[in-house]
């Protein structure tokens, strides 16, 4: 499959596609002209939406079949600057965007669209700001969503009614958050990495109990401390970064579903809903930014 852009003068961002049984790298390729900061995918996994720029930033969404872009949701200035969030409600309908105000490195803006009608839903000022972790998830029933902001060496997660922006409640995370947020029922869950073990805990989304400490999993692969860690919110996947390479693990299974892929700096990963593909957003060593679609 041919690149929708294609620039010598710009990163490039290659995607791939194949399927979870025989992932192939090197099925089908798409390049862009520019950095691409995060993807999402869509419920229904035909259509994924893509952040990319400097700023002005850009989002688009392309049909997940023919890489075809369909539409490019407007942003209300010209002054914004892609972070790494970005989001579809259950759904389907809204789009939600995470960047920050050029020149204002302390204030985040998290933008809504519908996309049925292509209008602005929402655009809601945040203090936090941080371009290495900014997941976002709805809940299940759509009327909320929740942001988290990592720091140093603890994390804070945030909720918005969808529709009016209206901030719900805040919660500060005294640990560090590993990789995305995603919804179980009504309720929020993040996981967190200790040596050779990952563990799963639960929040609610409209209130501030304490946290649920869910499940403890050991890491595969002889790996004790990944940088970078995801959890597919329904089925038995885990992908994780460690030392220096990407993997996706079976957890009922018990196996490798990728075989490593090297990278020097991982942004983002996801899995899309029904899981049948992966995403990779990276810097390789050769110093280009890839995105591996399985």
């Amino acid at each position: 499959m041919r690149g929708l852009y294609g620039s010598h003068a710009h990163p490039l961002t290659r995607i791939l596609r194949g399927l979870p049984t025989s992932w192939d790298t090197s099925i089908a390729t798409m390049q862009f002209p520019s950095w691409v900061t995060t993807f999402a995918w869509s419920p229904c996994s035909r259509s994924i939406a893509i952040s990319r720029g400097g700023c002005p930033a850009t989002v688009e969404i392309l049909d997940a079949a023919t890489l075809v872009r369909l539409t490019t949701p407007e942003l209300p200035t010209d002054d914004l600057c892609p972070a790494n969030g970005l989001v579809f409600s259950p759904d389907g309908r809204l789009l939600t965007w995470y960047g920050y105000e050029k020149g204002e490195s302390d204030r985040g803006k998290l933008i809504s669209w519908d996309l049925q009608t292509g209008g602005l839903v929402s655009a809601i000022s945040a203090e936090e700001i941080s371009s290495n972790c900014v997941p976002i998830t709805y809940s299940a029933c759509g009327t909320m969503f929740g942001v988290l902001f990592c720091g140093s060496g603890d994390a804070t997660i945030n909720t918005y009614n969808a529709l009016s922006g209206t901030h719900i409640c805040s919660r500060l995370v005294k640990f560090r958050v590993s990789g995305e947020i995603w919804t179980h029922g009504e309720c929020l869950r993040f996981a967190t990495v200790t040596p050779g073990h990952i563990t799963t805990w639960e929040a609610g989304f409209a209130s501030t109990h304490a946290l649920t400490e869910v499940e403890t999993l050991s890491i595969p692969g002889g790996c004790h401390d990944p940088t970078f860690l995801l959890v597919h919110p329904t089925l038995p996947r885990l992908a994780f970064v460690c030392e220096g390479r990407v993997r996706v693990w079976d957890t009922q299974d018990s196996k490798f579903l990728l075989d490593p892929v090297h990278v020097v700096r991982v942004r983002w990963m996801s899995f899309s809903p029904d899981g049948r593909f992966f995403a990779c957003n990276s810097t390789t060593s050769e110093g280009k930014t890839t995105g591996i679609y399985l």
